[in-house]
């Protein structure tokens, strides 16, 4: 039987940042409450602090995203043990870029992989406010 794949990804003024072919909400998935909450303040951290035509407002916002991102990759995985969880940080030099070109960027990142080796939370950086 083939596992369900499920992309995290934000895209612009969308309301949740969860995928499977369409935009799905985490009361779909059965995700939980506290988890919806954080899905969907990343969600709004992104509107807030990447602009379509110009990037990230600046490094310490990436940073703190792209910190976020993998936490929540982590959490969402370990709620649906069944569902193959794909990060798909298109926003990020390297990981596709600032522009979505040919397939998207898909990085599958284990569960154990540190959250220190990450950007902001290695820094000790705090996130910077929404605009």
């Amino acid at each position: 039987m083939d596992r369900t794949t499920l992309r995290l990804m934000p895209d612009y003024t969308a309301e949740w940042p969860l995928w499977d072919g369409g935009m799905v909400t985490p009361s779909d998935l059965g995700l939980s409450d506290g988890l919806a909450a954080e899905l969907q303040a990343w969600q709004r951290f992104f509107d807030a602090h990447f602009h379509w035509d110009g990037g990230w407002d600046s490094p310490a916002a990436q940073r703190c995203f792209d910190d976020r991102a993998h936490r929540l990759h982590r959490a969402v995985q370990a709620e649906l043990p069944d569902v193959d969880v794909e990060l798909d940080l298109w926003t990020t030099p390297g990981s596709g870029g600032a522009e979505r070109r040919g397939p998207l960027a898909l990085q599958r990142l284990s569960p154990a992989r540190p959250l220190s080796a990450h950007g902001a939370a290695a820094a000790g950086n705090r996130c910077p406010a929404p605009r």
